[in-house]
């Protein structure tokens, strides 16, 4: 017994130092993003892809929930394996085609074909949802579907106009 009772303030003091080398890195330049090496103009935005999802989910609007489920994207977009590095999606429970993917290819050449395949995506869901939830449709019309570096970040949402405007300050766009 008094061997783990002295156990007990070393483990406390492992566990304080664990916590404490999880703060934000240096040189972070706005949530859900940081810079690698050294700060500087030249130097290339990290984004930490878990916590844009988490933003664009919890700051855009949405008629109801949405919960993180990335195995279904990587599911519905299997032609993209081997380009995607990860990827991160928040789905709906009921029916509505509002979500939100965001996903980190291997390389920039790969987010052209990201596009491409989100655009077929959506026009697949627009016959979908004409023939079961054609109140739905409008929300397809206009989706986000945005760029930076190796990202790509596509959201629909009741209001895309504003889930856009979100996504750039997200992405750090213009």
């Amino acid at each position: 017994m008094k061997k783990i009772s002295a156990l007990i303030p070393f483990l406390l003091l492992i566990l304080v130092l664990s916590l404490v080398s999880c703060g934000s890195p240096s040189g972070a330049t706005q949530p859900g993003a940081s810079q690698t090496g050294p700060s500087s103009d030249s130097e290339p935005v990290v984004l930490d892809i878990a916590a844009v999802a988490a933003r664009l989910a919890s700051e855009c609007s949405f008629s109801e929930e949405l919960t993180e489920n990335s195995a279904y994207l990587s599911a519905k977009f299997r032609s993209l394996a081997e380009q995607t590095e990860s990827c991160v999606a928040y789905v709906p429970t009921g029916i509505t085609p509002e979500e939100v993917f965001v996903f980190e290819m291997k390389s920039e050449e790969d987010t052209a074909q990201v596009k491409s395949v989100l655009e077929s995506y959506v026009s697949r869901q627009k016959s979908d949802y004409a023939d079961y939830a054609p109140l739905q449709v409008p929300k397809l019309e206009n989706p986000v579907i945005l760029t930076s570096g190796k990202v790509v970040v596509f959201v629909v949402s009741v209001d895309n106009e504003a889930a856009e405007s979100v996504a750039k300050s997200v992405l750090g766009i213009g």
